[in-house]
């Protein structure tokens, strides 16, 4: 049955709002469901480094849930191409078509992130369980930049505000089996600087030094970073090595988390530090340099177990560019002593090697280091301890998945925020330690019509046949019903995460529209945004009248950013380029001299005369009309034009285009 657009949109949206975020608890290592199983979403079909194999279980389950996402997508689509049936315009469902397909593919690529963002976590997870007394986990990010603030500040000094980079990283050991997890804070306030790969491997090295410092029996360490590119890329891969060479530790692992999902802990750290700040803040301070910022930190005893360094500047000695095939599609890395191995998805397949050798490395491979400015003031810091000081509720859950609808006697006051997780805590301390430490406890909240419908129907077989065996609800987190008539749609590697390669080529015909509105823009001030520019190439028409593009030749909104960008480097580079040639072609002075006399002649003019630059679309009309080229626009191309600039034409009823020319010029 096909529905209307208007409910197809409505169901569109619940699903997207509803059945997405609970593909977290469903998805399992391996699973007969396609949409669940990770090994079968996360190995490359192309290569077998990379590749699981699924040989214990086939593929041919479902799940109602996420079939329904399906479903409805393939409804709203059928309903969409059988608009003009229904009255509907061909240029309207070509429009609705492109932010269709725009729109499924952004909630299929997110649909791919909460998996691998699931499967990464395992490798968080993995780590803490193997931690000891000689090892640590070293969790990385950028903060992000802070806005200087003074106690009292006007208005002027609000505007224009220069943001501080800091970084923060967050360790974490385990004394000992028996006892809980301890963390230390590292905080690199920088007074000027780019958040760059030779940033990053100077702090890893300093945060090494120091963890030595406060912890002589470390040993080894594992890293875990943000997928931004000061991360991810052959320097600070192999930088990692060099850093803990230097300081006698052994670095283990460095795994990437998923865009926006695993770097949690610096974010939590982070807001409590800026929260001290602020106390500072109010006490009658300002917090406009770094080292003001660093002093914010330390003040009132300063924030346990955190350490601040003061830097000024990265040394370094010139470093050679390591390339590294494929580093955008590397998510786990593994050290050995000659080689290592790396996972385009953590435990998926048997890894790919990488020796050194093959590398290229100079001899003499140094690692960036920082300069400290105050690291003799800075205040000694040690791990400390996060401990409940009240027992979480459901003490005898099992950490991990359990399947079942959860009680709702409970009641913690902070509850995990993460979608489908149902643990709670009477305290944030707790909450808190959960969140950097702990396993999530994972249900659905809500059930689905057949899971109410079966258990129905099991309390009623319970109550009339006592000899009835009970039901069990094995997939509480979504039923794999078998379906031999229905086929997985999905192939092997469906979740993994693309390379940056095979952009799209624009036609001779997409790079002239766009250059258009950018000269446009130029030459009158008004720029149009590309997200207008976006919308404008849906309705954009030709002369004749007939439609530019087709929907398969819409652009998106960041296609055309890009596209904008690259135009006005060029511009800058030109107009420097132009510079130099004038500069240094002393045998044309008299020719520069007069272009110059004549660029002064027409910017002179061009201020005193008036100056009527008028557009429609991609067409400069002042243009055509000096030209006397209107006539070669279509009848209905003028008659748009009249009404877009108010211009009646209601008594003209020939299809002439002479009439409209006449009006516009009298206009």
């Amino acid at each position: 049955m096909v529905i209307s657009a208007p409910k197809a949109i409505s169901a569109w949206a619940t699903i997207e709002i509803s059945k997405l975020p609970p593909l977290t608890v469903h998805v399992c290592k391996t699973s007969s469901v396609p949409d669940h199983c990770r090994q079968y979403a996360l190995s490359d079909p192309l290569d077998r480094d990379y590749q699981s194999s699924c040989d214990d279980h086939t593929h041919q389950a479902i799940c109602d849930r996420c079939e329904e996402l399906t479903t409805v997508l393939q409804q709203i689509e059928e309903a969409i191409r059988k608009m003009p049936t229904h009255s509907v315009s061909e240029d309207t469902t070509q429009e609705l078509l492109f932010v269709f397909d725009q729109t499924k593919n952004n909630i299929l690529a997110w649909k791919a992130h909460l998996l691998r963002s699931v499967n990464q976590d395992e490798a968080r997870l993995d780590v803490l369980d193997a931690l000891d007394e000689f090892s640590v986990l070293l969790v990385q990010d950028w903060a992000m930049k802070f806005l200087p603030r003074k106690y009292r500040e006007s208005q002027s000094d609000w505007f224009g505000k220069r943001g501080l980079s800091w970084h923060i990283t967050v360790a974490t050991r385990r004394q000992s089996p028996d006892r809980g997890f301890e963390m230390m804070t590292f905080a690199h306030v920088f007074h000027s600087g780019s958040q760059d790969s030779l940033t990053v491997q100077a702090i890893m090295f300093d945060v090494l030094g120091k963890l030595k410092e406060v912890m002589p029996t470390l040993r080894s360490v594992y890293y875990r970073q943000d997928n931004a590119g000061c991360y991810r890329n052959g320097s600070t891969i192999l930088a990692a090595v060099k850093a803990g060479e230097a300081h006698g530790i052994t670095v283990r692992r460095l795994d990437f988390s998923d865009p926006q999902g695993g770097k949690g802990a610096c974010d939590r750290k982070a807001a409590t530090i800026k929260a001290h700040i602020k106390v500072h803040l109010n006490g009658g301070h300002d917090v406009e340099t770094a080292s003001q910022m660093a002093d914010a930190m330390h003040s009132s005893g300063g924030v346990p177990g955190l350490c601040v360094r003061l830097c000024d500047r990265v040394v370094s000695s010139p470093v050679p560019q390591i390339k590294l095939d494929g580093v955008s599609t590397i998510a786990n890395v593994e050290y050995s002593d000659t080689f290592m191995r790396v996972w385009k998805a953590y435990g998926m397949g048997p890894r790919k090697k990488i020796t050194f050798s093959k590398l290229n490395l100079p001899s003499d491979l140094q690692t960036a280091s920082l300069s400290p400015r105050c690291s003799a003031e800075a205040i000694s810091a040690q791990f400390c301890t996060v401990k409940s000081r009240r027992a979480a509720n459901n003490p005898s859950a099992p950490e991990g998945k359990v399947h079942g609808i959860p009680s709702t006697s409970d009641s913690g006051l902070y509850p995990c925020p993460e979608e489908g997780y149902i643990k709670s805590y009477q305290r944030l301390s707790s909450l808190q330690n959960h969140l950097d430490c702990g396993r999530h406890v994972c249900s659905l909240e809500q059930e689905s019509m057949i899971d109410k419908g079966v258990r129905g129907y099991a309390a009623r077989l319970e109550g009339q046949f006592a000899g009835v065996s009970q039901f069990e609800d094995r997939a509480g987190a979504g039923r794999e019903a078998q379906s031999t008539a229905q086929q997985t749609t999905l192939l092997m590697g469906w979740a993994l995460k693309s390379s940056q390669g095979g952009k799209t080529r624009f036609s001779d015909k997409q790079r002239d529209y766009l250059t258009s509105k950018f000269q446009i823009g130029e030459e009158t001030g008004e720029k149009t945004s590309p997200a207008q520019v976006s919308r404008l190439m849906m309705t954009a028409r030709d002369a004749s009248g007939n439609r530019m593009f087709p929907s398969s030749e819409f652009l998106s909104v960041q296609q055309i950013t890009s596209f904008f960008s690259r135009l006005a480097s060029k511009r800058s580079l030109a107009g420097h380029l132009d510079i130099q040639v004038a500069t240094e072609d002393e045998d044309g002075e008299a020719e520069v001299n007069e272009a110059a006399f004549q660029e002064l002649s027409d910017y002179v003019m061009a201020n005193v005369l008036p100056t009527h630059l008028i557009c429609y679309d991609s067409f400069n009309l002042c243009h055509l009309m000096s030209k006397s080229k209107l006539s070669t626009l279509a009848v209905k191309l003028l008659k748009e034009i009249c009404d877009h600039y108010g211009i009646s034409t209601e008594d003209i009823t020939l299809r002439r285009k002479v009439p409209y020319i006449e009006r516009w010029e009298a206009f």
